[in-house]
């Protein structure tokens, strides 16, 4: 009931359809929102991971940080939604849920940046090199 009413006050305020199409963006903002924090709660968990991994001794752990970061970073994110949304499913006759689809995109997408971002960070604190905000 409220949506139409505030439906209706936007079309009467801003016109018929730039109100209504005002409405429909304010609308989705909570989308959004949401999309955003799974993107940055993902990427963010995934990131802490493949950071632990790049810190063990190991080479092979190392390549596969880096690697990961050169992968998901040169790939652009609209064919990341692409793939996980249209390619995927159509080239495994599979039914993927809008959401998941694009929650896997951006996880991934956000998970390189901050991957590459703690990757900078570290050898900043190793030297001690502090970085001035004006």
């Amino acid at each position: 009931m409220a949506v139409f009413v505030m439906k209706d006050l936007f079309a009467n305020l801003f016109g018929k359809p730039e109100g209504i199409v005002l409405f429909q963006l304010l609308e989705a903002t909570q989308f959004t929102i949401y999309l955003s924090l799974i993107a940055f709660i993902g990427g963010g968990l995934i990131a802490l991971i493949l950071a632990f991994m790049a810190t063990i001794k190991n080479p092979i752990s190392n390549l596969v940080s880096t690697g990961y970061i050169w992968l998901f970073q040169s790939t652009p994110l609209l064919m990341l939604l692409f793939l996980f949304g249209l390619a995927i499913p159509r080239l495994f006759g599979v039914d993927i849920n809008i959401w998941l689809a694009a929650s896997v995109a951006l996880v991934l997408y956000a998970s390189a940046y901050i991957l590459s971002l703690i990757h900078i960070s570290e050898p900043t604190r190793l030297l001690s090199i502090s970085y001035a905000v004006f």
